[in-house]
């Protein structure tokens, strides 16, 4: 009975330490995961040098900068409209802010496709073939993401 109960001693060890590495190794390809960042997948995936990462993260600044003052208009804009919904004749006001809210939406589009080029002429020959992989991958890149619990 004692060789049976040292068997199923050494049993029950070994399964633990393989479901305890198992799980660890789960945990740890799991929490790597992907790139954290749009940013950091950016870098990684164009394989840019030190430098180039350098002119991309001042390309960032520029790029969040105007982003940042088109998402503040369109929130004015917005504020108006929302205002306007007790005022029954404001109609004709109503179209005019829908119609600059749109042209906010496509100057905010304009200003992603323009730091796409300004990335592109950062890429050397040999990292624009990356960049045509990375361009498939943006819709995932870019797609919120539920936060974390």
């Amino acid at each position: 009975m004692k060789i049976k109960n040292n068997r199923l001693v050494r049993i029950m060890l070994v399964l633990s330490v393989l479901i305890n590495l198992a799980l660890a190794i789960f945990i740890f390809v799991i929490g790597k995961g992907p790139a954290h960042s749009p940013k950091e997948m950016i870098i990684k995936e164009l394989r840019f040098s030190p430098e180039q990462t350098k002119a991309y993260e001042t390309l960032i600044f520029s790029h969040r900068s105007e982003i940042k003052n088109k998402e503040e208009k369109l929130h004015t804009l917005k504020n108006v409209l929302y205002q306007s919904i007790s005022d029954t004749n404001a109609l004709d006001n109503r179209k005019m802010l829908y119609f600059e809210m749109n042209k906010v939406h496509q100057e905010i589009e304009e200003i992603h496709y323009h730091h796409f080029e300004e990335i592109y002429r950062l890429c050397r020959d040999h990292q624009k073939v990356y960049f045509q992989q990375l361009l498939e991958k943006l819709p995932m890149i870019f797609t919120p993401r539920p936060p974390k619990k």
